[in-house]
């Protein structure tokens, strides 16, 4: 069973959040790059929580685009009746995008858009990203979130003159932040969140967990009594 465990205000914690307001209170389109178990997802999803008006999108691994935009459509308007035909034809997609985006301008209450791992989308979906900002960008921020090698692919493609990937990239601009592997400092906060105290426990934690996904599963087999610290 998946256990859920309380978010403690570590230094990436402090960041995404201070970014994430910054977004949504600012309009602005930003970019989360982390490692898978950093935090990111936890972070977002979270966020999301604990601020209405905040939308979370994950886009799968091998997700179609069309099947991502209809989803992404059907989570922002339920009542949206999708003409199934129709997502067999590649122009569809673009009935997809603007259709949403044209109910996020008019709803007042929808302030975040949140998409993670979008560099599941190839090159090509990848810049579609820029059509739908483009749309919101005076009524909604937005946050895209992945692994660094999105960002090497985006640079990469950037650099050999792939269609659409310089507009979206410069349409992020300066607002790119990449986050570390957590400190000892946070080990600490986290390890104290749940229950653990003593320096020799901490330090086992902070030199056997590369991040945060093997810290909470290390200590869930410590607590478990599967795990002895010598």
């Amino acid at each position: 069973m998946i256990q859920e465990h309380t978010l403690v205000p570590t230094k990436n914690y402090e960041k995404m959040k201070r970014y994430s307001d910054y977004a949504r209170e600012k309009k602005k389109l930003v970019m989360f790059i982390a490692q898978n178990g950093y935090g990111k997802t936890s972070f977002l999803t979270n966020y999301r929580d604990t601020n209405p008006g905040s939308l979370y999108f994950r886009v799968g691994k091998g997700e179609p685009a069309k099947r991502f935009y209809s989803r992404f459509l059907s989570d922002i308007d339920p009542n949206e009746i999708q003409d199934v035909n129709k997502l067999m034809k590649k122009s569809y997609i673009y009935y997809l995008m603007d259709s949403a985006s044209y109910i996020i301008n008019e709803r007042s209450d929808i302030n975040l858009i949140m998409i993670d791992e979008f560099g599941n989308f190839n090159k090509r979906y990848v810049s579609y990203i820029r059509q739908i900002w483009d749309d919101i960008r005076y009524n909604s921020g937005m946050i895209l979130a992945g692994p660094p090698s999105v960002l090497k692919s985006l640079i990469k493609w950037q650099k050999e003159g792939e269609q659409g990937i310089n507009e979206l990239m410069s349409r992020v601009g300066p607002n790119r932040f990449i986050f570390k592997k957590s400190n000892r400092a946070d080990i600490k906060l986290i390890c104290e969140s749940r229950g653990i105290n003593s320096s020799k426990e901490i330090n086992f934690f902070y030199k056997n967990s590369p991040d945060l996904r093997i810290l909470h599963a290390l200590i869930d087999n410590y607590k478990e009594a599967e795990l002895v610290i010598a």
